[in-house]
């Protein structure tokens, strides 16, 4: 197969390559120091329950792969850092949501993965109840030996006590809350509403440049894309496994031709495609801006279809 790595073919040759590898490594990790703050709170809200060096390792992994690297423009002119002109990106909030989203499609796939495998998943925690009358959710509880009466009388009066302590505070409560408690409750209808909308929003899978004449392994790697000359291909071990329809930039309908040697999937590059694809009962959009040597392609998980497929 043809080799296309610019770098390597150059006349700056494979040492330029390490160490241009490496100076943007740095810049990289740099933008992960600058995230520091936002990834203390992602562990300590326990949205990612990993330490914090794994963390900032996958971070910088996905800023790496994820991030467009371009000449970064600064008032009209092109940015300096450190003395050299800048094109590793600044580091935003934004950046956080769309690594949440990577870091939760990845898992979620190796979790599928390992399932089909036969690898059982089971997250729940043990219910053990002892003959001594003693509750324990898990061995490692820090609460020990706790006690269920055995007094029917008792816990009658338990029970009446429970009942009149929560009306009082109850009364309690709205007495001296009234107004403040009503808009409490609306408020948290509204952010019921609010996650409701946010969770109806499409998922941003991957962002990446596609390189030339080779095939990209696409969502589990059981599919790929391929930028060859004029087409972008589609195809893959699961190929048939897909349902699939195109658009172009303008809105019109693209001819997809189907390859009767591979099965693969062809569709003109230079019409900038949006594809809508049904894979293992998710939908995701593919969808390809730019120009020739320099297309982007952009893939989410999306909620809802806008073509019949």
């Amino acid at each position: 197969m043809e080799n296309n790595n610019w770098w390597g073919n150059s006349f700056l040759g494979k040492d330029f390559e390490k160490k241009f590898e490496e100076y943007t490594t740095k810049k990289v990790e740099k933008r992960t120091e600058d995230a520091d703050f936002f990834l203390d709170v992602l562990i300590e809200q326990g949205i990612i329950k990993l330490n914090k060096e794994k963390v900032k390792d996958y971070f910088t992994k996905w800023f790496l792969e994820n991030k467009e690297f371009d000449l970064q423009i600064k008032d009209g002119d092109l940015a300096i850092e450190d003395g050299d002109l800048k094109f590793v990106p600044d580091f935003n909030k934004d950046d956080i949501v769309g690594f949440i989203n990577w870091f939760e499609n990845e898992k979620t796939e190796f979790i599928d993965y390992l399932k089909t495998k036969g690898v059982k998943i089971d997250n729940e925690k043990d219910l053990e109840i002892k003959n001594s009358g003693n509750l324990i959710i898990n061995n490692n509880s820090n609460i020990h030996n706790q006690s269920i009466a055995n007094s029917d009388k008792k816990k009658k009066w338990e029970k009446g006590t429970i009942i009149s302590l929560i009306g009082l505070i109850i009364a309690l409560t709205v007495l001296l809350f009234g107004n403040n408690l009503v808009s409490r409750f609306s408020d948290d209808s509204k952010s019921q509403k609010q996650l409701l909308k946010e969770s109806n929003k499409d998922i941003v899978v991957k962002t990446f440049k596609l390189p030339y004449l080779e095939n990209y392994p696409i969502l589990d790697k059981g599919l790929f894309v391929k930028y060859y000359f004029n087409s972008l291909i589609v195809g893959g071990a699961n190929i048939d496994g897909i349902k699939i329809n195109t658009r172009g930039k303008n809105g019109n309908k693209l001819e997809i031709n189907r390859e009767t040697s591979d099965n693969n999937y062809v569709i003109d590059i230079n019409k900038e495609p949006y594809i809508e694809i049904e894979y293992k009962k998710k939908f995701y959009s593919i969808e390809i801006t730019g120009k020739h040597y320099s297309f982007l392609c952009k893939i989410n998980e999306i909620k809802n279809l806008t073509l019949d497929l």
